[in-house]
């Protein structure tokens, strides 16, 4: 089935003045296996620092196990990765500099908004002075204050993924990888996941890698990869790139009949 992708706007701008290297992040020729199976297949690619870039694929392409192969999680059958000019294969997750959001959130549903976000910086050793301004940091730009002490369960799935990046952006990693972040969500709330994504890109220069197998969503990249078979099939540099914040304010508005009033939502996401 063919997705229709609104034509791109105007107040989305990446980084591209402060792109770094075509080579700051290497995927050299690549090949995953698990058991005879070949699930990433003598891929190529090199992404620049800065870049906002979507992998884009059904399931079972690859995107997903290639992603985790730069997070750290899986190790390269064969081929190299290298980041900044170092070859990253042998290095343990908790050593790279990059952070991985996955589609479940993975939050810990014992601890509190708050508590999840600290959990790095306090595994690190850092003053309780320190956590605490840094998490306040996050809290803030996520949207996120208010919820604070609550727990993964008293939340929405949209408020979950804030969550899941501003514990991925805690300890300042210098690229996020993002596993189906919009996955799980309805259309709204994806684009307002997306809308911070770009958000993080734009103001802060983060490097960005997302994987999604729906066209609407990888239009928000500055650059898509397609995917089929572990192979890459299309490389597409969108130099239109559309603008989720854009896209969020052209959704019809929910009529007042549909709208749940705020005590139902309350009472749905804190039980």
């Amino acid at each position: 089935m063919s997705v229709e992708i609104p034509a791109a706007t105007s107040d989305y701008v990446p980084r591209a003045d402060k792109l770094g290297s075509d080579n700051y992040l290497r995927i050299m020729n690549v090949r995953k296996e698990f058991d005879g199976f070949v699930a990433v297949d003598a891929v190529n690619l090199s992404i620049r620092k800065g870049e906002i870039f979507a992998l884009l694929g059904g399931s079972g392409c690859g995107k997903s196990t290639l992603l985790r192969c730069l997070a750290g999680f899986e190790t390269p059958t064969t081929g190299k990765i290298e980041l900044d000019g170092q070859i990253i294969n042998g290095l343990q997750p908790y050593n790279r500099p990059i952070n991985m959001m996955f589609q479940s959130y993975a939050l810990f549903p014992h601890m509190t908004v708050e508590q999840n976000i600290a959990f790095g910086l306090k595994q690190d050793g850092l003053p309780k002075e320190a956590v605490a301004h840094r998490v306040d940091e996050m809290l803030t730009l996520v949207r996120m204050n208010k919820f604070a002490q609550r727990k993964p369960h008293q939340l929405s799935g949209g408020q979950q993924q804030r969550v899941a990046i501003a514990r991925a952006l805690v300890n300042e990693p210098v690229m996020i990888l993002a596993d189906e972040a919009t996955g799980n969500l309805d259309t709204k709330t994806s684009y307002e996941i997306m809308s911070l994504l770009q958000e993080l890109n734009s103001s802060q220069g983060k490097t960005i890698v997302f994987v999604t197998h729906e066209p609407d969503i990888a239009a928000f990249s500055s650059r898509t990869v397609t995917l089929k078979d572990g192979r890459v099939v299309k490389d597409i540099k969108n130099e239109n790139v559309r603008s989720a914040k854009e896209a969020l304010a052209a959704l019809p508005a929910e009529k007042d009949d549909e709208k749940p009033s705020a005590d139902k939502q309350e009472k749905e996401v804190v039980k």
